[in-house]
């Protein structure tokens, strides 16, 4: 009858602990889910900034139309 506490790859003991394997592979999973995590995030952000960013080109384009028609039109009154 095998140890309940007894690593059951070489029967090692490790005392009720988790082997080193055991471990290591749930580590290897948390960061797994880390990165997903990150890679998620590093795509909204880069979605945010772009969408910012053609805002910005869109008042800018706003801005300047508002600015040649307001010239325009002070050019005339003259």
């Amino acid at each position: 009858m095998a140890d309940p506490k007894a690593n059951q790859q070489g029967q090692v003991t490790t005392f009720g602990w988790p082997s080193a394997a055991d471990v290591a592979a749930q580590m290897q999973a948390k960061h797994a889910a880390y990165r997903a995590q990150q890679k998620k995030l590093e795509e909204a952000t880069a979605k945010a900034e772009a969408e910012r960013a053609r805002e910005g080109e869109a008042k800018a384009a706003r801005t300047r139309e508002a600015t040649q028609t307001s010239l325009f039109w002070h050019d005339i009154k003259q």
